[in-house]
């Protein structure tokens, strides 16, 4: 079941029962206070399902602002696990150009650079390459 969470207007928020994935849409570009705003919500969201597995979507965001992605890595993503009791997996759905474009300019960090960490960090580009990613991960920890 798929249920609708409240939200900013530029971000669509849902949270999937039947896959345990708190999902979160970006509808259109948005300022750097938009975002902190729009991963703010999604935390409380996440905390509120006890929610460690996230798909967010930002295709519709042509770019990404490096002073976004600092606080991001140095801020935002190492408080998840504290908060949420647990390693998060954050699963980005990109546009083709902008994967391209982040991958050239060193901006965002490869995936294997959070393998290991109590964050980790998946980049695609189709929806069901993510999804099946999250549920990977799923099962490993349940195997743990």
């Amino acid at each position: 079941m798929i249920t609708p969470l409240s939200s900013p207007d530029f971000l669509e928020l849902h949270y999937r029962d039947d896959l345990l994935i708190l999902l979160g849409r970006w509808t259109r570009p948005i300022t750097l206070e938009e975002s902190r705003k729009g991963y703010t919500r999604m935390l409380e969201a996440a905390r509120q399902h006890h929610a460690r597995f996230w798909l967010l979507d930002i295709r519709r965001r042509p770019r990404v602002d490096s002073a976004n992605v600092e606080w991001l890595v140095g801020s935002y993503y190492p408080e998840l696990p504290l908060a949420l009791g647990g390693t998060v997996y954050l699963a980005y759905l990109l546009a083709p150009d902008l994967k391209r474009e982040l991958a050239a300019s060193g901006l965002v960090p490869a995936d294997e650079a959070y393998e290991g960490q109590s964050f980790q960090m998946g980049k695609f580009t189709a929806e069901q390459e993510a999804t099946a990613w999250l549920q990977a991960k799923q099962v490993a920890e349940k195997q743990l």
